[in-house]
């Protein structure tokens, strides 16, 4: 007796697929995220010292209109010290983060700081010119539009 080889059946065929098709779509994975390539991480941006700069001089300057505004408060000034005191102090802390965020009012507070020479305080006004002048640089520049 003459012993009879089984052959394995294949497995069933999916219409329109040709054997072929069918080993090439096994083959492929099912979702796309096994096709992606890592990506390198960036290099850190290095903040340049004059926005720190700007950052620090904002937030003492917005300390010092609050304490101003409060001591002169029987006066209009606090109306529109205590106001840009705290929106100077927002703003500086958020240029001393590793990061910044949201960037937008960044030309705003040094033309407050300046127009704000009705409230006879000259330090205000200092710190808004030597803001723009320190947005001015080249480097702030770069850095900020990296943001």
């Amino acid at each position: 007796m003459a012993k009879k080889e089984e052959t394995p059946e294949p497995a069933e065929k999916p219409e329109g697929e040709t054997p072929a098709e069918q080993d090439v779509s096994a083959e492929q994975p099912e979702t796309t995220e096994q096709l992606e390539i890592p990506k390198e991480p960036e290099p850190p941006i290095l903040k340049p010292g004059k926005v720190t700069a700007i950052g620090g001089m904002r937030i003492g300057s917005g300390v010092c209109n609050i304490l101003a505004g409060l001591f002169f408060c029987w006066l209009i000034v606090p109306i529109i010290m205590i106001p840009l005191g705290i929106v100077e102090i927002v703003s500086g802390s958020n240029l001393l983060k590793a990061k910044p965020g949201r960037l937008s009012s960044l030309l705003a507070i040094p033309i407050l700081e300046i127009i704000a020479i009705l409230t006879l305080a000259g330090w205000v006004r200092s710190v808004g010119i030597i803001s723009l002048v320190f947005l001015s640089d080249q480097g702030v520049k770069s850095y900020l539009d990296q943001l």
